[in-house]
Order: C-alpha cells, then sequence, then structure tokens
C-alpha cells in the first residue's frame, strides 16, 4: 500500500471546460470517505514547488522517524520492555 499518492481537482477536465491554472496536491492514503481527501502542504503549481514539498516532506520523515523511534525507547524502557 502507498501511503502518499497524487491528487488534481482536473482529472476531469476536457477540452472546452474554462480554463484554469492547474495544480496537484499530495494525498494521504486512500481510507476516506468517497471525494474526501487528506491533502498535506499547498497547491503545488510548478516543478519548483513539487520538489520543494518532496524535499521538506522527506525531512519531515526523517524527523518523525528519530521522534517516532526515541518515544517508543521511552516507552518500552517505562514499561519494563528492554528488548
Amino acid at each position: 500500500m502507498s501511503y502518499l499518492s497524487m491528487y488534481s481537482p482536473y482529472e476531469t477536465w476536457k477540452e472546452g471546460d474554462d480554463p484554469e491554472t492547474p495544480y496537484v496536491y499530495v494525498k494521504v492514503g486512500d481510507n476516506f470517505p468517497e471525494n474526501g481527501n487528506a491533502l498535506l502542504g499547498r497547491k503545488l503549481m510548478t516543478v519548483t514547488e513539487i520538489n520543494e514539498i518532496v524535499k521538506e516532506l522527506k525531512s519531515d520523515l526523517d524527523k518523525f522517524s528519530r521522534e517516532a523511534k526515541r518515544e517508543l525507547k521511552a516507552l518500552r524502557k517505562k514499561m519494563g520492555l528492554n528488548s
């Protein structure tokens, strides 16, 4: 299962529809109600913006990994599960 995917409100846009500036979002998971999306960050309208959000997400995931491991270790110690 992939936890991240792309969401675009313009997937159904077709020739003849009103032109707009297209954008995409990073979407989290797929366990949401129909037509519901958990979106990360902001509208991504350029390649540069996509590169920036990917860099930010990687940094955030690395930070989360360190903090989650530290918390899990502390909880295991607190509960006497030092293995």
